[in-house]
């Protein structure tokens, strides 16, 4: 997922400077919001190193699809909640973000069909 907006070039550089996968830091962008560079401030000069998906209990942001929802179709769905979407049911991993004037809805594939909230797009 590639925006052609004027954010892009900011998390281009970020993503360059710090030999960084530009998907990976568009997810965690969509994820976190402007919460990143915050984030980033916070850490500056400090090397990170992030637990697997294992020891985190927690998706991968790589394994993240973002719904975009600008009719705000599933605006009342919350962490954890199972929805249908074209034909595949998925788990809601946060709640909508609205990042560069879009409605998304960070989820990831689920394993089986739970019997959650389902919307049909």
């Amino acid at each position: 997922m590639i925006f052609s907006k004027s954010n892009d070039e900011m998390l281009l550089n970020l993503a360059l400077k710090n030999n960084l996968d530009m998907d990976r830091v568009l997810s965690a962008y969509l994820v976190c919001g402007d919460q990143l560079f915050m984030l980033l401030h916070i850490f500056e000069g400090q090397d990170l190193h992030i637990p697997s998906k294992r020891r985190l209990n927690a998706a991968n942001a790589h394994n993240i699809h973002f719904i975009e929802d600008d009719k705000r179709v599933f605006a009342d769905y919350e962490k954890y909640d199972s929805l249908e979407y074209k034909g595949k049911w998925y788990n809601v991993v946060q709640e909508e973000k609205k990042i560069l004037n879009h409605w998304y809805l960070p989820v990831i594939e689920s394993t089986g069909e739970d019997d959650g909230g389902t919307a049909d797009n």
